[in-house]
């Protein structure tokens, strides 16, 4: 079986275009061999309007380009999550939501046999 990897900056796209907002603007700073990546973006409709409410996150340095701008993809996306209540939610979510129901119910079964 053939493996796809699917990066951090991919998915930020994805997001961006499925919540109808423009795409982020990657920049790159580049100091010898490290290079780092800070993505500037608007979290949502109402700040499409104006440059002065975009936000800008940055990652780590790194000596490779797709590793930066990938470290720094995912500080967006976890800001998307945790501030914007915006959940990425893929095949790997679904089946990670249902193994915790199934464990929860377990325990509880579980619980209800001890008693």
């Amino acid at each position: 079986m053939e493996e796809v990897d699917i990066t951090d900056k991919f998915m930020l796209e994805v997001i961006f275009i499925k919540l109808q907002l423009a795409q982020p603007l990657f920049l790159l700073l580049q100091s010898g061999q490290s290079f780092a990546v800070t993505i500037k973006f608007r979290p949502s409709t109402r700040h499409q309007q104006h440059d002065a409410e975009a936000m800008a996150l940055s990652g780590y340095s790194s000596n490779s380009i797709e590793v930066a701008t990938d470290v720094a993809a995912a500080r967006v996306i976890r800001y998307m999550e945790a501030v914007c209540a915006k959940v990425l939610k893929d095949y790997s979510y679904n089946k990670l939501k249902q193994t915790k129901e199934r464990e929860l119910h377990l325990i509880g079964l579980l619980i209800d046999k001890e008693k």
